[in-house]
């Protein structure tokens, strides 16, 4: 029923079904050889991105556009085409977790667990570090400060570590790699309901719905007992 322009050999199979069969001689090749085949893999396929990589595998246009809009990977078609594999073939999200009652769940816990140690309105400016120890200085509202450790755990995103002072820069190929790394914007639209209608109207608990239109994605919530209420991820976009 949707209307791309697919060959005939391509009608009726799922985006995942084109997929699994592209990179079937790739699987192969590492369920006979092990994690030394990814050697192999990358001389050959390196320098393509995820469409170069489409194209090699004999999709038609159609399908190309197919696959993008169905996988939400659109915006992601100039990207390497060894880290979708990666993802794909390593298992990346085979196993992916949440917590009951609300990922913040972890946060507080840390928090509980650290409170006397937490300083907030902490802004880190710059970081010194030398062969025994590191030195982070940060700024609140009651002025200047630092605080000298054996160890500095530094998990920013790259956009603000970039703006950090580094009294001893990071290796050249950690420096290179804060400073082209790209991330994507990514938007997310909650709709809060009183009844969780989707349930009723369509059967529609967890999962998601892939669209082309400008919400592209909405995701909905796990079966709750206790409430009528719900949480609708409305609109997820990205790139």
């Amino acid at each position: 029923r949707l209307p791309f322009d697919l060959e005939p050999h391509e009608r009726g199979r799922t985006p995942d079904e084109l997929w699994a069969h592209a990179i079937s001689d790739i699987k192969a090749l590492l369920d006979r050889v092990g994690p030394r085949a990814w050697d192999d893999i990358r001389a050959q396929f390196d320098s393509f991105s995820l469409y170069d990589f489409l194209k090699h595998k004999k999709f038609s246009r159609g399908a190309i556009e197919y696959y993008a809009v169905m996988n939400f990977v659109e915006a992601d078609m100039n990207n390497a085409v060894m880290e979708i594999l990666r993802q794909d073939l390593e298992g990346s999200y085979v196993d992916m977790q949440t917590i009951d009652g609300g990922m913040d769940r972890l946060p507080n816990a840390f928090y509980e667990a650290l409170q006397p140690e937490i300083r907030f309105g902490a802004e880190v400016r710059a970081i010194d570090q030398t062969d025994g120890d590191v030195t982070v200085h940060y700024k609140t509202e009651a002025g200047r400060f630092s605080v000298r450790a054996d160890y500095c755990v530094c998990a920013l995103p790259f956009p603000c570590l970039r703006t950090i002072e580094l009294g001893r820069p990071f290796s050249n190929a950690k420096m290179r790699a804060i400073r082209q790394l790209n991330y994507h914007a990514s938007t997310k639209i909650l709709f809060q309901v009183r009844n969780r209608f989707w349930e009723q109207e369509d059967g529609s608990v967890g999962g998601a719905t892939v669209t082309d239109l400008p919400i592209r994605r909405m995701n909905y919530p796990g079966a709750c007992a206790d409430t009528t209420r719900g949480v609708l991820l409305a609109s997820y976009t990205w790139g």
